[in-house]
């Protein structure tokens, strides 16, 4: 997964999360346990997601940081 892709994914996480918050302020909410099961499950695979992603550009940022510094020293010498 590119850093693209992975960026567009997490908005598109970001925008869901956003609307089921919404969701949860509406005054009867709370009276449809079904949809609250549904809710906090999909919030939490939300979260989850995006940590997911956020550790995916995390690590690629590492890598390319790492072959950089190689890269540097290898033409240095």
């Amino acid at each position: 997964m590119n850093k693209e892709t992975a960026t567009y994914i997490n908005d598109l996480l970001s925008e869901r999360s956003y609307l089921l918050s919404e969701r949860q302020k509406h005054p009867t909410f709370f009276s449809d346990l079904d949809v609250v099961n549904e809710t906090q499950t999909e919030l939490s695979l939300i979260y989850k997601a995006q940590k997911t992603i956020d550790y995916i550009l995390e690590e690629d940022s590492w890598l390319i940081n790492l072959f950089q510094k190689h890269l540097m020293s290898a033409t240095k010498s």
